[in-house]
């Protein structure tokens, strides 16, 4: 066909690149490129979660992920509105979470262009020449996955689509509101640390270790809202560093049974208040903490520990105490720090029966 000069479909009325970032949409095949373009975009982006989720550990997340993404993209290449803004929406929440890229902020440019398209083309006339839609291929395996499959799905799935993607949006908005509300809280690091946050695509995402421990051994008691010790020197907050062959794992605790597991790795376990081994676990460090404050020093510096040491910490009115020792005559559990050393290593056991702790 192409050697008599007769072309199956319209050309697309601007080049690849300018269509990138704002592209003018004049008739059903710029149309119908970008919607194909975008269809391709979500399949990538579907597929690109469900891999990286799966290598985190969050397979069933990434399942989820993974058909919100695929089934929007089938919606916006059969010109859904409804499909191509709810995308943009999830993808935009996870730009918000995630490690900011060019090559992120080309996509969520992508996905918007889709938005104008499908919202421009709802108020073309049916019968005008604008409105006429090119012909779709079913000559190669590209065709038949771009032009063939979405036209079977989107009649089946559109409704559920529907139902399921509003749900898992505003879970996604639950929880960033959730991690806005608590962002400053180091007992709720956990629920808002990058390990947490499966929408990540990149694969690579911050390391929070350092800002983490900082951000608990720099924690005022009154904007915890706990309560008044009975005396200045008496805890309110225990952070205990143990060096490792691979770093340094950090526990913190708090006088309200909340604790936090932060490993140098970026792996954070823990959050929000607990009950059973690990409650107890918590009550019995801070009581010992407060036996042992006398053999504490008062401190304005916070070094991690150097290999084979553990070092300690006491958040108190009075400011922050410290003590170090070996780890090798703690575990001969004579040293004066040994039993708060084993109440705090007994915290990190019972997280490791419910998160396997990859300490090494």
């Amino acid at each position: 066909m192409q050697t008599l000069g007769i072309s199956t479909s319209n050309p697309a009325s601007e080049s690849r690149i300018k269509s990138l970032l704002w592209p003018s949409i004049r008739n059903a095949t710029d149309m119908d490129y970008l919607g194909t373009q975008g269809y391709w975009v979500c399949a990538v982006v579907a597929a690109l979660s469900l891999v990286v989720n799966v290598m985190q550990g969050y397979s069933v997340v990434g399942v989820f992920v993974f058909l919100f993404f695929y089934l929007g993209g089938v919606g916006v290449r059969e010109r859904s509105r409804f499909a191509a803004t709810i995308v943009l929406l999830m993808y935009f929440a996870e730009l918000l979470v995630g490690v900011p890229s060019i090559g992120r902020i080309v996509i969520l440019g992508l996905l918007l262009s889709n938005v104008r398209a499908t919202w421009l083309a709802a108020g073309w006339q049916p019968d005008s020449a604008e409105a006429i839609l090119p012909p779709r291929l079913n000559d190669t395996l590209g065709d038949k996955f771009a032009d063939r499959l979405p036209a079977i799905l989107w009649p089946k799935l559109r409704i559920p689509y529907y139902i399921y993607s509003v749900g898992f949006l505003a879970l996604v908005v639950v929880g960033l509101t959730v991690t806005a509300l608590h962002r400053h809280d180091p007992r709720f690091a956990s629920a808002y640390s990058p390990r947490n946050t499966p929408f990540s695509l990149s694969g690579k995402r911050p390391n929070p270790y350092r800002a983490f421990r900082d951000q608990a051994l720099h924690s005022e008691r009154e904007n915890l809202g706990l309560p008044i010790p009975r005396t200045l020197g008496q805890p309110w907050g225990v952070v205990i560093d143990w060096s490792m062959t691979d770093g340094t794992a950090t526990l913190v605790a708090f006088a309200d049974d909340t604790a936090n597991v932060y490993l140098s790795t970026g792996v954070v376990v823990g959050g929000g208040a607990h009950r059973g081994p690990i409650l107890n676990g918590v009550d019995s460090l801070m009581a010992v903490a407060a036996a042992a404050q006398p053999k504490f020093h008062i401190v304005t510096a916070y070094p991690l520990p150097p290999v084979g040491q553990v070092n300690f910490y006491l958040l108190t009115d009075s400011g922050i105490f410290a003590a170090t020792a070996s780890q090798r005559d703690l575990s001969t559990h004579r040293h004066p720090l040994s039993q708060l050393a084993d109440a705090g290593q007994n915290i990190i056991n019972e997280y490791d029966k419910l998160h396997s702790i990859p300490t090494h």
